[in-house]
């Protein structure tokens, strides 16, 4: 399980972050890593409460479960402490009336008279308590607000999740960058390769026809000339041939 996990758990068990990170390197995993982890908590918890939560309220990691269950507890228990000191003041006055003389119902009401301040005096210092309960109530339970940083942090970490899933699906852009060039180098260079070989078949088909060319010529001319040294001979013997059928025929 990820450290994330675990504080995640931890957290909706209902312990602190001191408890947990005592937990946590108990168990030998490392201060930074638990920091790490604990922030990522605070995150995740800013963005998306646990269910059940207010959306305005986050939990206070810090504040102990005992502590919340008391102050949950101290608005019930008011009206209870605010009888109390009404039930004893009658007995702290008891006494008082019993000492004085029966046949004295003027000076008996004039004692029984001051009892409403010795009664209310309870009062102004449950009053005077009653604040205190609700500031410590809200020194142990603040209301977390969400500032510049937090928000920076998690669309900072929102985009680095983004990121990563992008380069799952695409691969490397560099590699996939570099890959591609060097195959149009390749490319670019064959091409090169391949005019060279066409521009030198080019001008070698060329120069054969030249050759056959003057080749055609020149053999031209040498049936001229064949031509011209068999009709300088076949004229001689032509005319001896006439002669001699002259003489045979006479």
């Amino acid at each position: 399980m990820a450290t994330l996990d675990k504080v995640m758990d931890l957290q909706k068990g209902g312990k602190s972050e001191t408890e947990i990170s005592k937990q946590l390197q108990q168990e030998g995993i490392s201060p930074s890593e638990i920091n790490d982890a604990i922030n990522q908590a605070r995150i995740k918890n800013a963005v998306s409460p646990p269910e059940g939560q207010a959306p305005g309220m986050a939990a206070n990691p810090a504040q102990p479960p005992e502590m919340q269950q008391s102050i949950m507890q101290a608005p019930a228990q008011d009206p209870n402490q605010m009888v109390a000191p009404e039930q004893q003041a009658p007995a702290v006055a008891g006494p008082v009336t019993q000492e004085m003389p029966a046949p004295m119902p003027a000076a008996e009401g004039q004692m029984q008279a001051p009892m409403p301040p010795a009664q209310e005096a309870p009062q102004d210092q449950y009053y005077q308590e009653t604040p205190q309960a609700y500031s410590d109530q809200g020194y142990y339970a603040p209301q977390q607000t969400t500032d510049t940083e937090t928000i920076s942090e998690i669309a900072e970490q929102v985009f680095i999740e983004k990121f990563e899933e992008y380069k799952k699906k695409t691969g490397d852009v560099a590699s996939f960058k570099n890959t591609i060039q060097d195959k149009v180098d390749d490319i670019d260079e064959r091409l090169k390769r391949i005019e060279d070989n066409i521009t030198k078949l080019q001008q070698a088909v060329i120069g054969k026809i030249g050759e056959f060319g003057e080749d055609a010529a020149a053999i031209h001319k040498d049936l001229d000339n064949l031509h011209g040294t068999v009709s300088k001979l076949m004229n001689p013997l032509v005319d001896n041939y006439q002669e001699l059928k002259k003489l045979a025929g006479k």
